[in-house]
């Protein structure tokens, strides 16, 4: 049984776009869920593929999403040798809900010269 996750947001902070041992591309990123008035609920992620190169790409601090995915449990030690287990988002789809940063900027641009 899979679960399914589907979070609206805004990005935390730049989408990491890195490279395995293997060649293949992942991108971790953070992202916040929350109204305006409230404190917002965090949510660490993980995407794989060519979607990790798309928010390597297109995503940016301050962006709104709709990521769909499913949660899961990663295991680790710290440095300390401590076990810890964190739930992390594993993004299967992402959609921007506006535009990128430089058309946005462009689009004030060019309204401000009429």
């Amino acid at each position: 049984m899979a679960n399914h996750i589907f979070i609206t947001g805004t990005f935390g902070r730049d989408p990491e776009l890195r490279t395995s041992s293997q060649g293949a591309p992942w991108a971790t990123f953070s992202v916040a869920d929350g109204r305006k008035g409230e404190e917002p609920v965090w949510f660490e992620g993980k995407a794989f593929g060519r979607l990790a190169e798309v928010l390597g790409e297109y995503g940016a601090k301050g962006r709104r999403v709709l990521i769909v995915g499913k949660m899961v449990q990663e295991h680790f030690k710290t440095q300390a040798g401590e076990e810890r287990t964190v739930m992390r988002l594993i993004a299967s789809n992402v959609e921007f809900l506006d535009a990128p940063p430089d058309t946005r900027r462009k689009a004030r641009e060019d309204t401000e010269k009429l």
